[in-house]
């Protein structure tokens, strides 16, 4: 905005015969507005200039040229077109120009005010925006019926493509009911990894923390969903279940856990498939044995490391089955006693 003295331009248009001497108080409101505008307090400079315009008893080209230039900053700066506001000041642009156009004293204020009627000519009337916001709704409601056509054809087709969820209360989440099973990830990725092999609801293995990655972006692109891997707090949250306990579900670790114990002498040497031993209070499976489970974490602040979760068939003694017990592997890595389960945030949709 181009910035003329308040006393030259008054004592212009006195001389010409368009205003009557203002108060004291006028122009202090005025200059205020003025002040308002400079820091950008739009709203601010508004009210004053109602009030200015209050004290000299009509609207004058000094206050509604500065009302223009106020109120434009405010329809260019608002993120949602506000119409109100809008059509106020196509209506100002137009009071200006017809009362003040052709006064030589305020020539720069009338090029100015000329150049805001030209820019807003590029918003659309209130009828014109509603058509498009109309159109847009249309579109968004067939491309979510189309959504909804493709994704039941896909449960229908891809079973496996839709693994059984526990949302986990009061957290905002749900978790694999069961790990990955090698048949949900052949059905996306189009192979097996696993080295034992023999049964698809035995959980996938030998696949790293980016294998995973992969897995997820492609199941995702699929179901139009978001799946991830837990975090290390919401795996723990979802081992517990609302009760410290040494295992996931429990404090017998044969009740909950499949594994194999020092020379073989408990349940298997390799993994079986999910479900086959007591849930925990979520009715969570596996949470503890069958197979070690990836997490999203970084493991001490090593990204090149990632944090593992609830110990597998293959260890040994109990320590490692432990709730509580953390181990890592570089993200690269593949075991065969190493797979993964998934969550998905909830939303309020």
């Amino acid at each position: 905005m181009k910035k003329i003295a308040y006393g030259i331009l008054l004592l212009m248009m006195l001389v010409e015969g368009v205003l009557a001497a203002p108060s004291p108080i006028a122009r202090f409101k005025y200059e205020d507005a003025e002040a308002a505008f400079a820091k950008q307090d739009y709203q601010t400079a508004l009210k004053k200039l109602d009030e200015a315009e209050q004290e000299f008893g009509k609207i004058n080209p000094p206050i509604l040229h500065l009302r223009i230039m106020t109120r434009h900053e405010l329809v260019k700066g608002a993120r949602v077109l506000d119409f109100d506001n809008l059509e106020r000041l196509q209506a100002e642009t137009r009071q200006y120009m017809k009362e003040y156009g052709n006064l030589d004293a305020v020539r720069d204020q009338v090029r100015e005010v000329y150049r805001v009627m030209e820019e807003l000519r590029q918003y659309p009337t209130r009828k014109e925006h509603q058509a498009r916001l109309d159109a847009e709704a249309r579109a968004r409601q067939a491309e979510a019926e189309e959504t909804r056509k493709r994704i039941e054809e896909l449960q229908r087709t891809c079973p496996l493509c839709f693994p059984e969820m526990v949302a986990i209360p009061g957290k905002g989440y749900e978790i694999g009911k069961y790990e990955v099973t090698q048949g949900q990830w052949e059905a996306i990725m189009g192979s097996n990894p696993s080295v034992y092999r023999g049964d698809d609801n035995r959980p996938v293995e030998s696949v790293s923390w980016d294998d995973v990655q992969r897995y997820l972006e492609s199941l995702n692109k699929l179901v139009g969903k978001q799946y991830r891997l837990p975090t290390e707090d919401e795996w723990e949250t979802a081992c517990y279940a609302g009760r410290q306990t040494t295992y996931c579900g429990g404090d017998n670790v044969k009740a909950v856990a499949w594994w194999r114990g020092m020379f073989f002498l408990n349940d298997s040497d390799q993994p079986i498939a999910v479900g086959q031993k007591q849930p925990n209070g979520f009715g969570l499976h596996d949470m503890t044995g069958n197979v070690a489970e990836w997490v999203e974490d970084c493991y001490e602040e090593s990204c090149a490391n990632r944090a593992i979760r609830g110990g597998s068939f293959a260890e040994p003694g109990t320590r490692r089955l432990m709730a509580d017990n953390r181990m890592a592997a570089e993200r690269k890595s593949r075991y065969h006693s190493v797979g993964f389960r998934i969550v998905r945030t909830l939303t309020t949709e």
